[in-house]
């Protein structure tokens, strides 16, 4: 039976206005630490943050339970250690941390953006650093240090990573990654007034002393394109033995116009170094018979899951969940072999604007979301197999978090 995580004001009003002690449905307190936020069917409604007791083995829908997010219907999530972030991504926007207190999603905070928070990256497992960036202007970025056990900033450090004034070029954050004294972000250059990419051949991120915030270099790399893509988080990822991997999409239908001449590529920066290793290059476009990336995640043991995109022709087609002409597959990539194998049980999707996915069991739970519905597939990164799940009932999942 699925169990119902309820909001405090819902249980207050129930206790206030029920007729009868029988009337007040009791909350059932939760044991998986699993949950997901839900954008409802029609694609109108609020997301929904509620618990689940599985991912894949029973139908999820927020009807009559959750907790309705604020603030219209597009919400960046993010995880860190045992909190749910929850943000609002246009201006004005606030970030809510949700933990689960006694069994049950709980509301510990909230901290506001003074444009808009971008990005989010963490520390370790109770500091949140979230970026702001205005997406017109040259306006300086701000890293906001924040501490999750209380939703509270800690620190705010304005910088400026790399704006080019003559072509009104401005720095978009795409990943980032704390490993040491060094944070790494990696970022894309904009257009501040049509958000066009007309200067992307090249691999950037810009390297920074933590905790001071202060910018020590930038590097680059002209093998490959620039790193991620609008809308998510994941330009870098990091493995067991901290090496850190970057993507770049080289993709006209993950956003980027013109599209850069450079292969869809993976660059590396080894452990203890902040420089990209010359002696790795994975050519992605190659080694998959034309395919780009447009999403990779790590799934352990260094594989990645990446969303690939099959028919590059239309631009932003990689953000059409619900499309009738689905351009993205998945695929599994070992860094170390170079090798890319395809999921087979997952068909033609139309892909995701800000594409969830985690890391459970040994496996990676992600949205599937295409003109039927939405599905979350589990994944395994080992066999490069899936299982299906029942439909959600929503247009998409939004977020997939374990928080044990």
């Amino acid at each position: 039976m699925k169990k119902q995580i309820l909001s405090i004001a819902f249980i207050f009003a129930t206790v206030l206005f029920s007729c009868s002690k029988d009337d007040n449905p009791e909350p059932v307190e939760n044991t998986s630490n699993l949950a997901v936020s839900l954008t409802s069917s029609g694609g109108e409604a609020p997301d929904a943050l509620l618990s689940v007791d599985n991912f894949i083995n029973e139908e999820i829908s927020s009807i009559g339970s959750g907790i309705q997010q604020p603030g219209g219907v597009r919400r960046l999530y993010y995880q860190v250690g045992k909190t749910i972030i929850s943000s609002k991504y246009e201006e004005g926007g606030t970030a809510i941390g949700y933990r689960f207190v006694d069994g049950e999603l709980t509301e510990i905070g909230e901290v506001a953006a003074n444009s808009a928070y971008r990005l989010f990256g963490k520390a370790d497992e109770t500091t949140l650093i979230a970026v702001e960036a205005a997406k017109t202007g040259l306006e300086k970025r701000v890293f906001n240090v924040i501490n999750t056990e209380n939703m509270g900033i800690t620190k705010r450090v304005e910088t400026s990573i790399e704006e080019i004034e003559s072509e009104n070029l401005i720095s978009w954050p795409s990943g980032m990654i704390v490993r040491g004294d060094k944070l790494f972000l990696s970022y894309f250059l904009v257009h501040n007034e049509n958000f066009s990419t007309p200067n992307s051949d090249e691999a950037r991120v810009a390297v920074y002393n933590y905790p001071e915030l202060t910018l020590d270099k930038i590097i680059r790399d002209d093998r490959a394109a620039d790193i991620g893509i609008y809308g998510n988080f994941n330009g870098l990822i990091t493995t067991e033995n901290g090496d850190i991997y970057t993507y770049s999409s080289s993709s006209y239908a993950s956003g980027y116009s013109p599209k850069p001449t450079l292969n869809s590529a993976i660059l590396k920066i080894k452990n203890n170094e902040t420089d990209f290793d010359s002696t790795y290059y994975l050519d992605f476009e190659t080694i998959s018979e034309g395919n780009k990336i447009n999403f990779m995640h790590y799934a352990g043991n260094n594989k990645v899951i990446v969303r690939m995109v099959t028919d590059d022709s239309g631009l932003w087609a990689t953000y059409a969940p619900t499309s009738s002409a689905p351009v993205c597959k998945i695929a599994i990539v070992d860094l170390i072999t170079k090798t890319v194998t395809e999921v087979s049980e997952i068909p033609l999707h139309g892909g995701q604007w800000s594409t969830p996915a985690t890391n459970y069991n040994g496996k990676v739970y992600m949205n599937i979301s295409d003109s039927n519905g939405a599905y979350i597939y589990e994944i395994d990164p080992i066999t490069a197999t899936a299982v299906k799940s029942p439909r959600t009932i929503s247009t998409e999942v939004r977020g997939l978090f374990n928080l044990n």
